[in-house]
């Protein structure tokens, strides 16, 4: 709410300044720009609405502009010499102008807001926020890149003899996911170090392995089954089953060299 005092405050200043008092449109417009403000923290708040919101305020500025600049200058004064008018239109219309910079300021454009992406050509998760001509950023070796437009044949192969590359077939269109299901994705792409999930692969029968329980803990596993008419499951030292969730390759033994400085 601090934001929308210093805004309208902001406004009323101008307003007054050079009309004296506030117009009825102007007041509506204001109203547009007070509903998103007192929202704007909420996560709820659908961006279609407020695309809509900002072409009506725009639309109610351009008729005010339109009509109530000429009333105001001329019906309202005629009898007042025509610089004068003039002047006064002149005024009005630096008023409309500075609203609507209001309404560009606050309300942002779509692809300003960080987003969060599924690609499943790339089985990959991007972020996508417009920065200069590009749109997605992928993630690798500690950095995120942007190196995608949003505008392009999406799933299409394309041949050009003429250049090096000759034939590529562009990804299938990235689909905004929510960030929670994002996150879970993106960590466990990009964050699990050596950890392999047991979707993913399998360790070799008979192969012993780090695994991470589904309660966190970490322990020596061996794979492979203790009756060859049973599934294949991973099994405790002491010989128990356990349901695992990753695993990856036990490390090397201590070799007493590689602790020396």
């Amino acid at each position: 709410m601090q934001e929308l005092e210093k805004i309208l405050e902001e406004i009323g200043v101008k307003i007054a300044g050079s009309m004296g008092k506030k117009r009825e449109g102007l007041l509506e417009a204001e109203e547009i720009i007070r509903k998103h403000l007192s929202r704007e923290n909420k996560s709820e708040t659908s961006r279609s609405s407020q695309d809509t919101d900002t072409l009506i305020a725009n639309e109610v500025l351009d008729k005010l502009q339109f009509f109530g600049g000429q009333r105001a200058g001329r019906e309202l004064r005629n009898d007042t010499p025509r610089v004068v008018q003039d002047e006064v239109i002149v005024n009005f219309n630096l008023d409309i102008d500075y609203l609507k910079d209001i309404i560009r300021k606050h309300m942002k454009n779509e692809e300003d807001i960080l987003k969060f992406y599924y690609c499943e050509s790339e089985d990959d998760y991007y972020i996508g926020q417009r920065v200069q001509n590009m749109y997605y950023a992928r993630y690798a070796d500690g950095v995120f890149t942007w190196f995608m437009s949003r505008h392009l044949p999406w799933g299409k192969r394309v041949t050009a003899p003429e250049m090096a590359w000759k034939e590529y077939t562009y990804p299938t269109e990235p689909k905004e996911i929510p960030f929670m299901e994002w996150l879970k994705g993106f960590v466990r792409k990009h964050m699990n170090d050596d950890w392999i999930s047991v979707d993913d692969r399998l360790p070799e029968v008979g192969e012993y392995v780090l695994g991470t329980t589904k309660l966190g803990e970490v322990l020596i596993f061996r794979y492979g089954w203790n009756n060859p008419r049973t599934r294949k499951m991973f099994f405790h030292l002491c010989g128990s089953a356990a349901d695992i969730i990753a695993w990856c390759p036990l490390p090397d033994p201590y070799r007493p060299e590689r602790s020396k400085t």
